[in-house]
């Protein structure tokens, strides 16, 4: 935007530019003229398939490469992502930025094709496909096979693989129907059969929670989640809302249908139930208890002055349960203070603020009638800058594993503009780790690097291509 001298602001429009894609084998760097892109199509779930495509994220036709391996993308805006492959080859999501620029090379490694079979489909609730590699850390979840089970999956890595059935994600963990193994010679073709058993899951049936609150608990809608802790429900996780009545009567939400089994209810804010359903469903009522008000006070660890900006977010803890969703507190009247209502018991916070490190390791008990009083001491932090320098096109950066190793924990970092950076970090020393495409380009060495209290680190890291 550009300002005028009388005031008159004129908006300046970038000029659409083009991209291409140059695509090569990952081994030998010999072009690919079978090679096709196809633009991302968001979809729910969508990020789940960042390795091999879902059908429906595959947009319009299939843009083809010529004899040199190139695949003119046309004019576009910024960034748009595609999922390129070609034949004996696997698949490979690749983010294309639009800058007039030459052809970026995208490496493909050699693959093949599977033909899958998975037994007694129909019968299977909630089931997901997923491909396991050696590597625990290699998986990536396949689209879903056709009302009989069968599915023919193009452009799967060559190497040694094993297809997980099971109930949900495989973040859920969820119950294994079935699994088994294969191994995919490049530019070969595989077929399996996956056995599954069921089990006795149960018939799903609704569920409907009676909520009653003391008189004020909220002015609005309250949400409500019931998430599955076992095996067999893994998978479901169901939200709703409710209105409390102002006189302390109930209100009811129903589920969708779940299966009988051990489940978590959450009432916001944080308020947390533990319900077993029975076969068929049905009815159970939660009290919830009197709120009591909480307000912390975030200061400096060393000057014991109030932080300014100060940020701090909480959760109940309760025992036996190791995750949590987190709330955020509102800002007080003071400076560096914070408050929230929470149900009585006890209480985690995250506290923070503007250059300083997060103290996530704070808890204490909260008892009516309130407020309950606390202060949280955090301490100056530091700013680690990673940048980048290479001779070419642009790297795939979407495919790095960038990582900040300090102890026992483990900050990632993304790529934006060539650097990447994360701050709040506390001081000390620590390890970066840069994991890049192996096939593309040089081992990058882990550094050691030092972070100081109010300081920036920076650090350069060259990224050398293999030589062809």
């Amino acid at each position: 935007v550009r300002v005028g001298a009388d005031g008159t602001l004129a908006v300046v429009l970038r000029e659409r530019q083009s991209s291409s894609l140059r695509v090569l084998d990952a081994a030998t760097g010999a072009a690919l003229p079978s090679a096709r892109a196809f633009r991302e199509e968001w979809e729910e779930g969508s990020h789940a398939y960042d390795h091999h495509p879902n059908p429906a994220t595959l947009g319009g036709k299939p843009l083809p490469a010529d004899a040199e391996g190139v695949i003119p993308l046309g004019k576009g805006g910024r960034e748009e992502v595609f999922f390129v492959v070609a034949d004996g080859h696997a698949w490979r999501k690749v983010r294309a930025v639009f800058d007039g620029g030459p052809p970026a090379p995208v490496l493909l490694k050699e693959g093949g094709t599977l033909r899958l079979e998975i037994a007694r489909w129909p019968e299977l609730q909630d089931a997901t496909v997923c491909l396991e590699g050696e590597d625990h850390r290699d998986r990536r979840l396949l689209p879903p096979p056709d009302a009989g089970g069968a599915a023919v999956h193009a452009g799967i890595p060559a190497g040694s693989w094993t297809v997980v059935v099971r109930r949900g994600a495989w973040w859920d963990d969820g119950i294994v129907y079935g699994r088994a193994a294969f191994t995919l010679e490049a530019g070969g073709e595989a077929t399996l059969v996956v056995g599954t058993d069921p089990g006795t899951v149960g018939a799903p049936a609704p569920v409907t929670l009676r909520i009653s609150a003391p008189s004020g608990w909220s002015k609005g809608p309250v949400s409500v989640e019931i998430e599955g802790t076992q095996p067999t429900n893994a998978s479901v996780e169901q939200r709703g809302q409710v209105t409390l009545p102002a006189d302390g009567s109930a209100a009811s939400w129903t589920t969708g249908p779940i299966p009988p089994g051990r489940y978590s209810v959450t009432v916001e804010p944080q308020s947390y139930h533990d319900i077993v359903v029975p076969p068929g469903g049905g009815t159970f009522d939660l009290a919830l208890p009197e709120t009591v008000e909480v307000r912390v006070r975030v200061v400096d660890r060393e000057t014991g002055k109030p932080i300014p900006g100060a940020s701090v977010n909480w959760n109940s803890v309760v025992p036996g349960r190791n995750s949590y969703g987190l709330d955020s507190a509102e800002a007080g009247e003071a400076p560096g203070e914070c408050r929230f209502r929470a149900p009585p018991g006890r209480v985690g916070i995250w506290a923070t603020g503007p250059g300083y490190e997060s103290d996530t390791d704070i808890e204490f008990d909260v008892a009516p009638p309130g407020p309950v009083l606390h202060e949280a001491r955090v301490g100056r932090a530091g700013v680690l800058v990673v940048k980048f320098r290479w001779e070419g096109g642009a790297p795939p950066f979407e495919d790095f594993d960038i990582h900040f190793e300090m102890g026992n924990t483990s900050y990632g970092m993304n790529v934006e503009g060539g650097r990447c950076t994360r701050d709040e970090l506390p001081p000390g020393t620590g390890t970066l780790e840069v994991k890049v495409p192996e096939e593309e380009f040089e081992k990058v060495e882990d550094r050691e690097v030092e972070i100081r209290a109010g300081e920036t680190a920076e650090v350069e890291v060259v990224l050398a291509r293999k030589a062809r």
